[in-house]
C-alpha cells in the first residue's frame, strides 16, 4: 500500500506499507497496519505543511533583509535609493517635486574612538528611531552607509523640508545619548536638495552630497540646502543655525 503526499500539485512525499496477502484484510493487524498508515500520512502532511511555511517565512524575511539595514532597521543604502529613483519618474511624469537631506554624524570616529563602537552603534540605533519619528507617514528614511542617513521628503516644498531638517538637526543636538556608561551629545550636518523634472537620482543625490560637505566646511552643525527658490530667512544658500517653524 502507498499514500502520496501531494502540495500544489507537486509530489512531495510518498509512504508505503507491504502486507503479503489479500486474505490479510479481514485481519486486525491489517487493519492496525492500515490506521498506523494513516496517522503516519497526516503526521508526513502536517510535516511538510510546517516545512513549506517554514520556508515561506525564511523568503519573507529575506526580502526584508534585502532592504533593511541590519543594525538600525531602517531601509538601507539600495531600498532607499530605489524609492529616490522612482520618485524621480514620477515627477518627470506627473510634476511632483520632492526633497531628499543626506544628514551625517559630526565627528563620530571621534565618538567611536573615545567610547568605543559599541557606544557608537547604540547612538546609531537612537538616530534612527529619532529620524523616523520625526517625519511623516509618507517620508521615509533610511541609513546610506556609515554614519550617513538619507532622508525623503515625499511632496514637500524646499522650505518645507529645510524646515523639516531644522527640526531635526535641533532635536537631535538636544537629545542625550546614553550608551557605554557614558551621556554623548552629538550634532548632525545636512545637505538638503530638491528635486525638479530636470534631475536625475543620481543628480539629485550629489547635490545633496555637495550641500552637505559645504556645511562641513563652515563649521558642521548646521542644514544647507542651496536652492535659489528657498522660501524660508536663511535665503539663498539656506544656511539655517535658528530652528524655523
Amino acid at each position: 500500500m502507498a499514500v502520496a503526499i501531494n502540495l500544489s500539485d507537486q509530489l512531495t512525499g510518498l509512504l508505503h506499507k507491504d502486507y503479503q496477502d489479500q486474505r490479510q484484510k479481514n485481519d486486525q493487524g491489517f487493519m492496525e497496519s492500515i490506521a498506523i498508515t494513516s496517522i503516519g500520512a497526516l503526521v508526513a502532511l502536517f510535516s511538510s505543511v510546517y516545512y513549506f511555511g517554514f520556508i515561506s517565512r525564511q523568503v519573507d524575511d529575506l526580502e526584508i533583509q534585502g532592504t533593511k539595514d541590519g543594525l538600525t532597521g531602517i531601509y538601507n543604502k539600495s531600498a532607499i535609493t530605489m524609492i529616490v529613483e522612482q520618485l524621480v519618474e514620477r515627477n518627470r511624469e506627473k510634476g511632483k517635486g520632492f526633497s531628499v537631506a543626506l544628514l551625517d554624524l559630526d565627528h563620530f570616529k571621534m565618538i567611536n574612538d573615545s567610547y568605543g563602537h559599541l557606544a557608537g552603534d547604540v547612538i546609531l540605533r537612537e538616530l534612527a528611531s529619532i529620524l523616523q519619528s520625526s517625519v511623516r507617514n509618507n517620508d521615509v528614511c533610511g541609513r546610506f552607509g556609515g554614519e550617513e542617513f538619507l532622508i525623503v521628503f515625499s511632496d514637500a516644498t524646499p522650505g518645507e523640508a529645510l524646515r523639516a531638517c531644522e527640526r531635526i538637526r535641533r532635536k537631535i543636538a538636544d537629545t542625550v545619548f546614553r550608551a557605554n556608561h557614558h551621556d554623548i551629545h552629538i550634532t548632525v550636518t545636512i545637505g538638503l536638495a530638491f528635486s525638479d523634472s530636470k534631475n536625475s537620482a543620481v543628480d539629485l543625490l550629489r547635490k545633496a552630497d555637495s550641500n552637505l560637505y559645504t556645511g562641513k566646511r563652515m563649521g558642521r552643525n548646521r542644514t544647507i540646502s542651496g536652492n535659489e527658490h528657498s522660501d524660508d530667512k536663511g535665503g539663498p544658500g539656506g544656511c539655517l543655525e535658528e530652528p524655523c517653524y
